[in-house]
């Protein structure tokens, strides 16, 4: 039966500090696998983080219009970006990028980030020293921090890894190239969306096409 209110409902979701929150949601709540908490949160692709609400302003992908598309992009901004911690310190830290923002805030939860790096051992670091801004500074560096020489390692999480690289469509171990074949995102997120929302239930039956006559 639907319900006027669902007082903490949010509760429900995982925190934003680490892949703890993570695991304790999706696996261990809802019996999911690490790849299909991966492909949930691929949802992160639409929509925006709001300063009002979370605390956290940004949106997780390139611009404001493809914000509004549910595609893979999420997962390549993970691998092609340099992302280095923001307001370190507090309870809202997370993590942006050190290029241009285009007037909309770019940015990654930790919960984004440990899909793919160890953010624990080797934090404060930076997702990818390699590149520089315009100018020629490195985009890991800012007048407050310096990050270049501390790369975020790897996690040792495989499962989560592989299937961040999955559905990015990486190319050739180049995080710089990806195909356009949004395939196996789509596919592993339907699969996810359907184990976490028919948890529990057994009786479910499929919509019919049609209400029929109503007597």
């Amino acid at each position: 039966v639907d319900a006027d209110q669902c007082p903490d409902a949010a509760l429900r979701l995982p925190g934003d500090t680490d892949c703890g929150e993570v695991q304790d949601v999706f696996l261990n709540r809802l019996g999911l696998t690490w790849t299909d908490a991966v492909a949930l949160l691929g949802a992160h692709t639409v929509g925006r983080g709001s300063s009002d609400f979370s605390g956290h302003d940004g949106i997780w992908v390139d611009t404001n219009q493809e914000a509004t598309i549910f595609d893979k992009r999420y997962y390549e901004e993970v691998l092609r970006r340099a992302w280095r911690p923001r307001n370190e310190g507090t309870t809202l830290q997370d993590w942006t990028w050190g290029g241009g923002n285009n007037g909309s805030p770019r940015f990654m939860l930790n919960t984004d980030m440990c899909l793919l790096f160890d953010i624990e051992t080797t934090f404060p670091c930076c997702s990818r020293t390699d590149l520089t801004r315009n100018d020629g500074s490195n985009q890991c560096d800012t007048n407050n921090s310096v990050l270049r020489g501390t790369e975020c390692g790897r996690t040792t999480n495989e499962e989560a890894a592989t299937a961040m690289v999955q559905f990015a469509g990486q190319q050739d171990d180049n995080p710089n190239r990806f195909n356009n074949d949004n395939g196996p995102f789509f596919t592993a997120f339907s699969a996810a969306w359907e184990a976490a929302t028919t948890n529990g239930w057994d009786n479910l039956q499929e919509l019919a096409l049609s209400c029929g006559t109503v007597s």
